[in-house]
Parts: structure tokens; sequence; C-alpha cells
């Protein structure tokens, strides 16, 4: 057989078919792993950006952090059997005091989202307390200079350990810039 006879022969046709499908398949894959890659990398980004809206955490008591200007201080804490009624069958009130100052050049006129953090997860909500403790307002409104106090009133467990307490103070959409104070260390968790 001569050169001639062999390119003259008619290739089969399927075969183009299978090429096409097979560009195809590459294609997609290719497009795939972009797509991948890109989500992979934004997710990363926001939890970047997540983690960058800690202020401070586990802050002791008395040390102040400044969030967007407001600068909050978690300064003692008590226990009470009393201070918002009668609490539940096996529950204390955990009553936090709280100061907040306007430090910044600007009116700040915000809620401060606070919780108390216990072991991992969030424990008991705030209460309105008794006029022994004078509650603090979430919604902060104060003009540069001017500061509010008061006291956060929760309910918790009656076994609560405070070495593993902390508070967190949230301030602003999300993410929310976060601070958070340890009520007692763990060698200390008798006091204040």
């Amino acid at each position: 057989m001569t050169s001639s006879e062999t390119s003259s022969r008619p290739r089969p046709w399927w075969r183009w078919p299978l090429i096409g499908c097979g560009i195809g398949v590459g294609l997609a894959i290719a497009i795939t792993a972009v797509i991948v890659a890109v989500l992979v990398i934004l997710g990363l980004a926001v939890k970047e950006a997540v983690e960058e809206e800690r202020v401070a955490t586990s802050l002791a008591l008395g040390e102040p952090a400044t969030i967007d200007g407001l600068q909050v201080i978690v300064d003692r804490y008590e226990m009470s059997d009393t201070a918002g009624g009668a609490p539940p069958s096996g529950a204390r009130f955990l009553l936090v005091h709280l100061t907040a100052r306007n430090v910044g050049n600007v009116p700040i006129d915000e809620y401060l989202d606070r919780s108390i953090q216990y072991r991992g997860g969030e424990v008991g909500g705030s209460f309105p307390g008794g006029s022994q403790y004078p509650m603090f307002d979430p919604l902060v409104r104060l003009f540069p200079g001017i500061s509010s106090e008061g006291w956060l009133l929760f309910e918790v467990p009656i076994d609560l350990d405070l070495s593993e307490v902390s508070v967190a103070i949230k301030l602003g959409p999300f993410p929310p810039k976060v601070a958070t104070w340890r009520l007692a260390e763990p060698e200390n968790a008798d006091g204040r």
C-alpha cells in the first residue's frame, strides 16, 4: 500500500463526535475547578473578615475595649437569688456591671447586643432587674465625652463555674464587632 492509497481511505465518522465530547468534558472539568477555587477563596476571605471583627477577647474585669468610638468596660459582677424576682428552680441571677463611654467625635446611637458565654454556648437572657440594680439600657445614645452605666441581669445555672464564664458585647452590623471579658481566672473564681 502506498501513501496515496492510505490517505484516500475514508476516516470513520464517529471520531469527530468523540473528539467534540472529549473537549466538552475537559472544558466542563476546567470550569468546575475554577468555580470551586473561587468559592474556596471567597469562603476563606469571609472567615478572615469575621475573625478580624473581634476587637478583644478574654479581657480581664476592668479592662476597656473600644468599638467604633465606644469604650466599654465590664468591671464587676454579683451573684443574687433575688435581684430580678425569684429565679427558676436550679438557677440564680448573675449581675454584670458595665460602663459605655463615647470616646469618639460623633454621637453614637447603637444597640449593644450582650450575652453570657458558658462552656461554649450562650446561657440565659438579659432581664429587667429591681431598683437595687439600675439596669444598663442596651440602646446606647451618647454624645462625645458622655458615658452610661448600669447592670445586666442573666439567669444562670446554680452550679455555674465562674472561671468558665465570659461576657460578650457586640456592636454594629454583620459581622458585628465583639469584645469579651472573663469574669474570673480559674484560680480566682470566688470574687470580684
